[in-house]
């Protein structure tokens, strides 16, 4: 690999960081299957759908990369800036939705207008819905409606399991939904904590000081609290709590200690989005994977 194209590689994975985003969203796919079955079934591992667990992952990395193209889409915000060129983000963009739409098509059912709504809402994300002043101007109001993305991503990897939104044959997936809507918040707030003021944008600064120093870190811990509510509560659908209460717990005081140490050392903000990855990953395998982990163990 010549020196350039090296350079042009460090950069890539600088802005799509590509192992912390393919775990993260890779393991919300799998859990998502895993859960649905779950509430389904109560541990039936011959029930178990190997092929569900694989396209949904697949689907799920995808999904998060379309979202990662859409903001950068939208707006070149703070990160590197000539990294890939619009048309290449375009081209990755159809590429992935090329993969998907295959996937979609061997699951059957209503898949594929599943995933085309997905798609659209991915749009409307490009285009601020079409409202960028009026949304820059409300920042929790734009803050939530770029994070609906995060449970669209994970009932459609349910759907690859049989889950359907609005029939009474599925169980209802609300706790997990509501739990990736406020992980979804985690994510973006710890990231924008973990911006240096000087390489924020002079477009977007204005908008987004609002999600810094005390008040980004209140925000931050405020939504990673009911991040571990929602955690609790799908646990409690599955009588799963006592695991997934010992990972709610670890993850909120080693939050509450990163936030406090962020106030007197701004610098550790840089940490804030890495580690919910981790602790959010943790979460979701706690209530998707483990379980079954644990039931194939007693089998064999």
């Amino acid at each position: 690999m010549s020196p350039s194209s090296l350079q042009r590689w460090r950069q890539y994975r600088q802005q799509y960081p590509v192992v912390p985003h393919i775990s993260l969203s890779g393991v919300m796919g799998l859990a998502a299957v895993g859960y649905a079955a779950l509430l389904r079934s109560r541990i039936e591992v011959a029930d178990l759908q190997v092929a569900a667990f694989i396209m949904a992952g697949i689907s799920t990395v995808l999904l998060f990369l379309q979202g990662q193209i859409a903001t950068d889409l939208r707006e070149k915000r703070w990160r590197p800036e000539g990294v890939l060129t619009r048309r290449e983000l375009e081209m990755l963009g159809v590429g992935s939705g090329c993969i998907q739409l295959g996937l979609a098509i061997a699951s059957g059912g209503p898949m594929v207008g599943f995933l085309i709504g997905i798609w659209v809402y991915l749009g409307l994300m490009r285009y601020d819905f079409f409202a960028p002043q009026w949304l820059g101007d409300r920042p929790l109001l734009q803050l939530g409606s770029h994070q609906m993305i995060m449970p669209l991503m994970v009932a459609y990897g349910a759907a690859f399991e049989g889950w359907r939104p609005f029939t009474a044959a599925s169980e209802p997936l609300h706790w997990l939904l509501f739990m990736s809507f406020f992980a979804g918040m985690v994510l973006e707030l710890g990231q924008l904590l973990g911006i240096p003021e000087g390489d924020r944008s002079a477009i977007d600064a204005p908008t987004e000081s609002i999600w810094t120093g005390q008040s980004g870190a209140i925000a931050w811990l405020t939504v990673l609290w009911l991040t571990a509510f929602s955690g609790l509560m799908a646990a409690r659908a599955i009588a799963f709590v006592s695991p997934v209460a010992l990972v709610v717990a670890l993850g909120l005081l080693g939050a509450v200690g990163m936030a406090w140490r962020f106030l007197a050392h701004p610098g550790v903000a840089r940490w804030l989005e890495p580690a919910a990855q981790v602790w959010l990953i943790g979460l979701y395998g706690c209530l998707g994977l483990v379980p079954w982990g644990i039931a194939l163990i007693d089998m064999g």
